[in-house]
């Protein structure tokens, strides 16, 4: 399957979710929480408390997804 779509000079990736709503909201968080981190991470650094407190959100975040998924996180469907 391919998840990469080339439309002129502009990439862009399309998927999709399926699952049921906890499930993908918790993969919603996760992925947000992620994004904010690294946002953070690339702003202040590491060490830095706003980058710290935008960890333990990840780390929580990640906690919820595979608590309730049973998928451990980082994951990928590639073989």
């Amino acid at each position: 399957m391919n998840f990469i779509k080339e439309e002129g000079d502009t990439d862009s990736i399309e998927f999709v979710v399926r699952g049921e709503q906890r499930d993908v909201k918790a993969y919603a968080d996760a992925i947000f929480a992620e994004k904010n981190y690294l946002d953070r991470y690339l702003q202040h650094g590491e060490g830095h408390p706003q980058t710290e407190k935008a960890r333990e959100m990840l780390r929580q975040s990640v906690s919820k997804f595979e608590t309730q998924t049973g998928i451990t996180w980082p994951f990928t469907d590639e073989g």
